[in-house]
């Protein structure tokens, strides 16, 4: 009878401490606040167009606990309050937000005991930016539909303002897409290239290869190419299989800078090279946000 009462002591203590032990590891893997993940995004947008302000869509990543019912309903952007866009997690549809869904509980695609999720948002930019001009955004104000609100990093999103222009380098074919592709333009008169330029550069220099006419991009300066002649522009970025790479969203826009025979500067974008959210599992965003010191 001793004995059982001993065994049944030491089961009620070690179900205690199994109980114990559990509810300090969802303390411990529970978000405080939603996670953003890093962003390093170009678009270019062409002004003086006579048809009126320019409208852009963009997607942002961010973690969340899997339970978390809130859904983002708006965003700002401390750094420029002149730009405020309506924000959805339900996707857009002929440029316009859905502002709710047919599936049961919050978007977002669910791995353990979080859930990636996606905010379409759309900006729209007047004729105020002028040629030349630049807008980069590293941090935003989140509004959450149960009133509370957050400020998180984005990385880096750049917008680039160009007018259209005649250029001396024609677009004619290419092929690939997403991180690796490649491109090639008809030269429409003499041009002496200048460099490659991108604010991501720096980020991606280790994993980033440009090569024009079979020669690396940080040595092109000085490169004549005349009338007739063929750009042939290859590009790949490479990814290691880590989860801060692996949940890095990324949209790279590189822009050629060239002298023409008039003397004037321009510029011409070379590639867009794509890193989408999607290759992951929960071990990828738990070590993600041990990295983030988010836990």
């Amino acid at each position: 009878m001793e004995i059982n009462r001993k065994i049944l002591k030491a089961g009620i203590v070690l179900i205690a401490l199994l109980v114990i032990i559990g509810y300090v590891g969802v303390y411990l893997l529970t978000l405080k606040e939603p996670v953003f993940i890093e962003h390093y995004i170009e678009e270019e947008i062409y002004t003086g167009h006579e048809q009126g302000p320019r409208q852009v869509e963009l997607e942002l990543n961010y973690i969340a606990n899997a339970w978390d019912s809130r859904v983002v309903s708006r965003v700002d952007f401390p750094e420029h309050p002149e730009i405020q866009v309506p924000a959805s997690e339900y996707g857009m549809h002929g440029g316009l937000m859905m502002f709710s869904g047919g599936q049961q509980g919050p978007p977002g695609n669910v791995k353990g005991r979080y859930s990636m999720r996606t905010v379409y948002m759309s900006f729209t930019f007047d004729e105020d930016y002028g040629d030349g001009e630049s807008i980069e955004i590293t941090k935003a104000r989140v509004h959450l539909s149960d009133g509370s609100v957050f400020e998180t990093e984005l990385g880096s999103v750049n917008f680039h303002f160009t007018k259209e222009r005649t250029e001396a380098l024609e677009s004619w074919g290419g092929s690939g897409s997403g991180p690796r592709e490649r491109r090639e333009f008809s030269v429409l008169e003499d041009i002496e290239l200048v460099g490659v330029e991108s604010p991501i550069l720096p980020i991606l220099e280790n994993d980033l290869v440009i090569l024009l006419n079979d020669r690396d991009y940080r040595e092109i300066e000085g490169m004549h190419l005349e009338a007739g002649e063929v750009l042939m522009v290859e590009s790949n970025i490479s990814r290691d299989d880590v989860a801060e790479e692996k949940l890095r969203y990324l949209k790279f826009q590189p822009k050629l800078r060239f002298i023409k025979e008039n003397g004037e500067e321009e510029t011409r974008i070379l590639s867009t090279g794509w890193h989408r959210v999607w290759d992951y599992e929960f071990i990828d965003i738990f070590k993600y946000l041990q990295q983030r010191e988010a836990l």
